[in-house]
C-alpha cells in the first residue's frame, strides 16, 4: 500500500487524485454517476475513465459495452482508507455527502437498494427510511431482506419512536425472515407512539398497516378469527390508494377462507391478491398468493393446476428461495407423490423441510414436511423409519401446542400402526383427537364394518355438503372398501366407479394403491364389469410396475380446448396490465364491442367468469 501511495497515487494529476477518493466510495460506477459525485465541471468523468482504462489503473470493466466499472478490490480498499485520513471538514468534500450524492444518483435512476445503501452509509436515518418504504413497497419484500433488517436493528428506540413507520417495517422485515416471535413487540411499540398521535390520514393508514400486518401474522398460526378481525380492521383504515398492503390483507382473507374450506372464495381472492400485486409491483405478496393459490388447487383436486401454479411459485423466488418458499416444494411433493413418482416425491420433501427449518420453532411448517417424508417411507415400506419419524414429529407437535398439524401427524401414525397390526395402539391414538377416515380405518382393521360404514356414509355427507374435493375423493375410494369387507359389491363398485370418475382427469395413482390388495382386488372386479376400463388397467398396471406418470402428457391433457387467437392473445395480455374495455377499444382502434365480443370469447375459452380470473388462469397455462 506504501508502494501504491507514493508510486502510483502521489504522482498522479490532483484532479484525478481526488476523482480517484471520492469514487472509491462506489462498488461499481459509471460516467454519469461519477459526474454528479464530482460535480466540477473542470473534471470529465469519461476523459478520467478513459484514462484510468488506458493506463490500467487498477480499474475493471463490468460490461462489454464498459458503461461499468470497478476498481480492483485491493486498489480501492486503500483509496477508501486514505479518503477517510483525509476527509474535510468541508461539507463538499466530506464522505457522508458523498454517499448522499451517490444514493441521490441511484434513486433518480431507479437502483432502489444501492440508493438505500448509500443513504445507510451516509447515517442519514430519514432518506433511509424514506428508500426502504420502496414507494409502498417495501424494500425488505424485494430482495433486499438483509440490509434492511441489519439496518433496523441497528437503530436506537428512540430513533424508531420518531419514525413509527419504520416500527411497522420492522415487523413486516421480521415476519418476511420467519422471526415471527418478534413481530407482536414491535407493532406495540408503533400503537404506543401513535395512541395519543392525531388520527390523520398517514396516522390511519399506519394503523391499517399494523392491522394488516397483525393478519398476516395470524395467518402463520392458523387464526382464522383473529385474521377477518383484523383484515376487516385494516381494509377500514388503510388509505384508499395504499394497494400494495390492500393486497396483502387480500391474502390475508384468502387464507382464512381457506382454513374455514371456503375453497373456491379462497381462490378468487389469492387470484385478486396476486393481480393486485402485479399492477403494483409487490412481487412478495404475488409469490405468497401463488403458493396459497396452488395449496388450494391441489384441495380441490386440480392436480394439474396445483402444478403449474407451484412451479410459477419456485420460479418467482429464484434461486435463493425465502422459507415459506417451502409450501411450494411440498405442493409439488404431494403431486409427484399422488403421481406415483416417490423419487420426485421425496426430493421435493426434503427441499421443503431444509427451507421450513430455517423457520423458528413458532412455525410448524417443518412438521408438516417430517410427516410427508414418513408418508413417503410407508409407501416404500420403511414402516418402522416411518414410525420413528412420527414418533418424534408427534412429541414436538404435543410439546409446541402444534394444534393445525398434530392431527396429521397422529393420522400418518394411526397408519403406521395399522401397517404394524397394532390395533389397540391405533385407537388410543384417537382419543386424542376425532379423525373420521382414521376412525373408519381402525374400525375396519377391527372387522367392524358396520361402523365403519356408518362413520364414512356420514362424512361423506358432510364433505358433500361443504363442498370438500379432496376429502370426498378420500372417503369414497374408502367406503368402497368398507362396502366390499361387507360383502356389498354392487355398493362397492358403485363408490369406487364414482371416486374413479372423480380421480382419473387428474391421473391419481397413489390415492389407490396405497390401499394394497383389497383395492387391486376391487379394481380387479371393476375390470371385469368394464367400468372405466383404460384407467383402471392403468391402475392395475401401477400395482404391479409401479410406474408413474410423465406430468407433461398430464398437462398436455389439460390443456385448452380450444386455443385463443393472437387478437384474443394481445387483448388478454392488455387486461394483464389493467387496461380498461374503453381504453383497449382506444388502443388497437377497435369497437368497444369488438373488445366485449373478444372478452366474452377468452372467458369462454378459459372457463372462467372475471377478468382476475382470467388473467390468474393464463398463467397457470403460460399463455402471458
Amino acid at each position: 500500500m506504501d508502494y501504491l501511495v507514493e508510486e502510483v497515487i502521489n504522482i498522479l494529476p490532483e484532479k484525478i487524485q481526488k476523482f480517484l477518493l471520492h469514487t472509491s466510495i462506489l462498488n461499481r460506477m459509471c460516467v454519469s454517476l461519477c459526474d454528479a459525485i464530482i460535480q466540477d465541471s473542470s473534471v470529465s468523468a469519461e476523459e478520467i475513465t478513459e484514462y484510468l482504462e488506458n493506463t490500467n489503473l487498477f480499474i475493471i470493466p463490468l460490461d462489454n459495452e464498459r458503461q461499468w466499472f470497478r476498481y480492483h478490490y485491493l486498489f480501492a480498499d486503500l483509496l477508501r482508507q486514505r479518503l477517510k485520513f483525509t476527509n474535510s471538514s468541508d461539507r463538499a468534500n466530506n464522505i457522508n455527502v458523498l454517499h448522499i450524492k451517490a444514493s441521490e444518483w441511484f434513486e433518480k435512476n431507479g437502483f432502489e437498494l444501492e440508493a438505500f445503501n448509500h443513504a445507510v452509509l451516509a447515517d442519514d436515518i430519514d432518506l433511509a427510511a424514506r428508500l426502504s418504504g420502496g414507494n409502498g413497497i417495501a424494500l425488505h419484500t424485494r430482495g433486499a431482506l438483509l440490509p434492511v433488517l441489519n439496518w433496523l436493528k441497528s437503530l436506537s428506540q428512540a430513533e424508531l419512536d420518531k419514525r413509527p413507520f419504520l416500527w411497522i417495517q420492522y415487523a413486516g422485515a421480521l415476519m418476511t425472515a420467519g422471526q415471527t416471535n418478534l413481530v407482536e413487540e414491535k407493532l406495540q411499540a408503533a400503537e404506543a407512539v401513535l395512541k395519543d398521535a392525531d388520527l390523520n390520514t398517514i396516522n390511519k393508514d399506519m394503523m391499517g398497516r399494523i392491522a394488516a400486518t397483525r393478519a398476516s401474522l395470524a395467518v402463520s398460526r392458523y387464526d382464522t378469527v383473529t385474521v377477518m378481525n383484523e383484515a376487516k380492521r385494516a381494509l377500514e383504515y388503510l388509505d384508499s390508494k395504499n394497494l400494495p398492503i390492500r393486497g396483502l390483507t387480500t391474502w390475508a382473507l384468502a387464507n382464512a377462507q381457506m382454513l374455514q374450506d371456503e375453497r373456491k372464495a379462497a381462490i378468487e381472492s389469492f387470484s385478486n391478491a396476486i393481480s393486485i400485486s402485479q399492477k403494483t409491483g409487490h412481487y412478495f405478496v404475488e409469490k405468497i398468493s401463488t403458493i396459497g393459490l396452488a395449496s388450494t388447487y391441489e384441495l380441490e383436486n386440480k392436480l394439474h393446476l396445483a402444478f403449474i401454479t407451484a412451479k410459477n411459485a419456485l420460479d418467482l423466488f429464484g434461486d435463493e428461495p425465502l422459507p415459506i418458499a417451502c409450501e411450494a416444494h411440498l405442493v409439488l411433493s404431494h403431486i409427484y407423490y399422488q403421481l406415483n413418482d416417490l423419487e420426485n416425491a421425496q426430493k421435493y420433501a426434503k427441499q421443503a423441510l431444509k427451507l421450513a427449518r430455517q423457520f423458528p420453532i413458532v412455525i410448524d411448517r417443518y412438521i408438516s414436511c417430517e410427516v410427508f417424508l414418513a408418508r413417503i417411507k410407508i409407501a416404500q415400506g420403511n414402516t418402522e423409519e416411518a414410525g420413528n419419524m412420527l414418533n418424534v414429529a408427534f412429541q414436538t407437535a404435543r410439546r409446541e401446542n402444534y394444534k393445525f398439524t398434530l392431527p396429521e401427524v397422529i393420522d400418518a401414525q394411526i397408519l403406521v400402526y395399522l401397517h404394524q397390526k397394532k390395533i389397540k395402539a391405533a385407537s388410543n391414538l384417537l382419543k386424542i383427537i376425532n379423525l373420521p377416515l382414521s376412525k373408519a380405518r381402525i374400525f375396519l382393521a377391527e372387522k367392524n364394518h358396520i361402523e365403519s360404514i356408518k362413520t364414512l356414509e356420514l362424512y361423506k355427507k358432510q364433505t358433500e355438503e361443504k363442498n370438500l374435493a379432496n376429502e370426498n375423493l378420500k372417503t369414497l375410494i374408502l367406503l368402497a372398501l368398507a362396502y366390499k369387507a361387507d360383502n356389498k359389491i354392487e355398493k362397492a363398485l358403485k363408490a369406487i366407479e364414482e371416486a374413479l370418475s372423480l380421480a382419473e382427469p387428474e391421473d391419481y395413482i397413489r390415492i389407490f394403491i396405497d390401499e394394497g390388495l383389497e383395492m387391486k382386488s376391487l379394481l380387479s372386479e371393476a375390470a371385469t364389469q368394464g367400468i372405466m376400463p383404460d384407467y383402471v388397467k392403468k391402475l392395475l398396471c401401477a400395482f404391479q410396475s409401479k410406474g408413474k406418470t410423465d406430468f407433461n402428457n398430464l398437462i398436455k391433457h389439460q390443456s385448452l380446448p380450444e386455443q385463443l387467437s393472437e387478437r384474443e392473445l394481445e387483448v388478454l395480455r392488455m387486461i394483464e396490465k389493467g387496461m380498461s374495455n374503453q381504453e383497449i377499444s382506444e388502443r388497437l382502434f377497435l369497437a368497444l364491442d369488438t373488445i366485449k365480443g373478444y372478452n366474452r370469447n377468452i372467458f369462454g375459452k378459459l372457463e372462467v367468469k372475471r377478468r382476475t380470473e382470467a388473467v390468474a388462469r393464463a398463467r397457470e397455462l403460460k399463455l402471458l
